[in-house]
C-alpha cells in the first residue's frame, strides 16, 4: 500500500532538496525551504494546541506559504477546510461553524481568533 498523504509528498520535498518545486511569481522555492516552511507552521499549529480530528479552516491565497500550511495542517492530523475568497456570508459561516482554528494570509482575516499565518510561520524549525 502506498504512504498516506501528505507523508508521500514531504518525502518527494525531502528528496528535491534544492531543486525548484514551487514557483510563484518571479520565486522558486526548492524542496528543502518547502519542507521547512511545513515544519515550521506544524510546529505553530501543535504549539497552538491544534490536534488530530481537529477543524481547521484555511482562508489563505496561493503562495508557497499557503502550500506549506495546507500540508502542515494535514500533517498534525487535522480535518482540513480549504474557504475560497467571494462566499457569500451565510456560506462562509456555514464552512466555519465546525472549524477549531482558522489560519488566514489576509490582512483583514485575523478577526475572530483566527491566527495569522505570518505568526506560524515564525515557529521554530526542528529539522
Amino acid at each position: 500500500m502506498a504512504e498516506q498523504f501528505p507523508g508521500a509528498v514531504l518525502d518527494l520535498l525531502e528528496a528535491a532538496g534544492d531543486r525548484p518545486v514551487f514557483e510563484h511569481g518571479d520565486r522558486a522555492v526548492p524542496g528543502h525551504q518547502l519542507l521547512a516552511l511545513v515544519r515550521r507552521v506544524t510546529n505553530g499549529l501543535r504549539a497552538r494546541g491544534v490536534r488530530p480530528g481537529d477543524g481547521v479552516a484555511l482562508l489563505l491565497g496561493v503562495t508557497p506559504e499557503a502550500f506549506a500550511a495546507v500540508l502542515a495542517a494535514h500533517t498534525v492530523g487535522a480535518r482540513v477546510v480549504g474557504v475560497r475568497p467571494g462566499l457569500t456570508d451565510a456560506q462562509r459561516e456555514h464552512l466555519l461553524a465546525d472549524t477549531a482554528v482558522r489560519v488566514t494570509d489576509r490582512p483583514d482575516g485575523t478577526g475572530g481568533g483566527a491566527l495569522a499565518l505570518d505568526d506560524l510561520l515564525a515557529a521554530e524549525d526542528d529539522g
